[in-house]
């Protein structure tokens, strides 16, 4: 086989570099744009899957809405609850109703800090009719923006125990033990949906904004 000289294969190479590098180029951006169209998947089917586990939950029960609340953007200097804020990413109501959950949406949570107190480590039941400040003061105002007089929040942690958001069942008579059971129920449920959600990629992610809800 006769040599290339090392002139022309010098040529040669400089002549193909520009078209490898589109290549290489045109290659990652591929590979990105697969990945990015395999995470909506991913995303469209979880949130599928916890929109129905609300709706089941709602049916099982008396009450008018039912809303999952995630917490966002970790700040250890913030007892209780260390996140930033907290927005409602899910719901699932009665037909009829109008979704509510944008009266939750970046909330700080230091707004909240009694309310989160007194949640973190159970449930809580909160009544506009007779309100109890000792226990919450603008939770009120959360029940009554949706549209209901009465509030049933219950913690949400993750394997750690870490808390991680709240699920919530709104409705205007008393609750009962079934709609108990069925938040206890919808919670355990929730947990392998929500586990280990990056906060901070779901703070500032590029799929955050184009799938905000």
């Amino acid at each position: 086989m006769e040599a290339v000289p090392l002139d022309n294969l010098l040529h040669i190479i400089a002549t193909l570099a520009p078209a490898l590098f589109i290549s290489a180029i045109f290659v990652y951006v591929a590979v990105q744009i697969i990945k990015i169209g395999l995470g909506v998947v991913k995303y469209a089917e979880k949130a599928a899957r916890i929109n129905a586990l609300l709706q089941s939950a709602l049916e099982k029960t008396s009450g008018e809405r039912v809303t999952l609340v995630k917490f966002f953007g970790p700040k250890r200097a913030l007892p209780y609850i260390p996140y930033k804020f907290m927005s409602a990413r899910y719901e699932a109501a009665k037909e009829g109703k109008e979704p509510a959950s944008e009266y939750i949406n970046h909330i700080p949570t230091a707004l909240y800090i009694k309310f989160l107190r007194n949640l973190v480590n159970e449930y809580i039941i909160l009544d506009t009719k007779f309100p109890n400040y000792l226990i919450s003061e603008v939770g009120y105002d959360m029940i009554a923006a949706q549209g209901e007089s009465k509030g049933l929040f219950m913690i949400l942690k993750d394997v750690r125990l870490k808390p991680i958001g709240f699920i919530a069942l709104y409705k205007n008579e008393d609750f009962t033990r079934v709609d108990l059971e069925a938040m206890t129920r919808l919670a355990a449920s929730l947990i392998p949906y929500i586990n280990g959600w990056d906060d901070r990629k779901a703070k500032t992610g590029f799929l955050h904004f184009i799938l905000a809800r």
